[in-house]
């Protein structure tokens, strides 16, 4: 068996790789997905996945039926990118460009070069005629890069429910060196907020919170990765009142909850809140209203649990 799909498979590199140069060369950004994603649907159907479909989201979908009805295997890839503006680039981000061992572009790696890989692994187990005992579920999903993971929550919110599907192994085709992790952390932003009458204290206040926050936005944990991430002061008037958010960005272990976390931040800026009566400050998770590429609109938290 692992000779007949070695065999197919180096066959079909060439192909893997074209296929992967000209997803680079479709600009994606989160929540803008929709010409990448009619690729990827044609793409799905001339390999001759069993059925491809759109969900309501956006996300794409490809099925090839097994023998049974589990166990189900998800193989999922994000369809779009971070915004491919920024200096730096030796060579047009846009380009797809290959020097014969690499593809260069914004998303080569994360994470249109593994959605390709993951599309034409369907593609190879359809050509070396291998029966599946369970179903092989292929997706492209929406707005991963922008932090919230939206496709596919989606998908297990919704879509696989709906069709009756559960999902026994899944496969993330994020780069990772050819390493296999099995886990990752998690990710929260709050917004801590500072208002009152007195301009003065609400700037004095505002920028003793981000200096007190950002002594330990600089904290490692012993991986060597950061664990917070502060933004500016962001000012607002609202006629007699003055106000300022600060952004907090925390990274989540497994089992630490953002409520933890919250109240965590409750707790640090409480010393401020005490010594200025006259300012008042809140903490809470951020949340906004996103629309996908398909029209759909959904309030989203910024939360991404370990």
């Amino acid at each position: 068996m692992h000779s007949i799909l070695r065999g197919k498979r180096d066959a079909m590199k060439k192909e893997v790789a074209c296929f992967a140069a000209e997803l680079v060369k479709i600009s994606s950004p989160s929540m803008h997905e929709g010409e990448l994603a009619d690729l990827v649907f044609r793409k799905m159907r001339e390999l001759d996945y069993d059925r491809v479909f759109r969900d309501a989201f956006g996300n794409v979908v490809g099925m090839m039926a097994g023998r049974e009805s589990e166990p189900n295997v998800l193989l999922n890839c994000h369809m779009d990118t971070v915004d491919a503006s920024g200096e730096g680039w030796d060579r047009p981000p846009l380009s797809g460009e290959s020097d014969g061992v690499r593809i260069f572009g914004r998303g080569a790696s994360d994470c249109k070069g593994g959605l390709a890989a993951q599309i034409y692994a369907g593609a190879l187990l359809k050509r070396s005629l291998l029966p599946l005992r369970g179903t092989l579920i292929v997706t492209a999903s929406v707005g991963e890069e922008n932090g919230r993971s939206l496709g596919i929550r989606k998908l297990f919110e919704e879509t696989f429910p709906s069709l009756g599907l559960g999902i026994d192994y899944a496969v993330l085709g994020e780069p990772t060196d050819l390493g296999l992790y099995y886990g990752h952390d998690g990710w929260m932003t709050m917004e801590i907020k500072i208002s009152g009458i007195n301009p003065f204290l609400v700037e004095d206040g505002a920028r003793e919170l981000h200096d007190s926050f950002s002594k330990i936005s600089g904290r490692m944990n012993r991986g060597g990765i950061e664990e917070y991430s502060v933004e500016a002061p962001r000012w607002q008037d609202s006629g007699a009142m003055k106000s300022a958010g600060i952004m907090v960005s925390k990274r989540l272990h497994a089992r630490e909850l953002a409520e933890d976390a919250i109240a965590a931040a409750k707790d640090h800026v409480a010393v401020l809140e005490s010594g200025n009566p006259s300012l008042a400050v809140q903490v809470d998770l951020v949340s906004e209203e996103q629309n996908s590429y398909t029209g759909v609109r959904q309030i989203v938290r910024h939360l991404s649990n370990a």
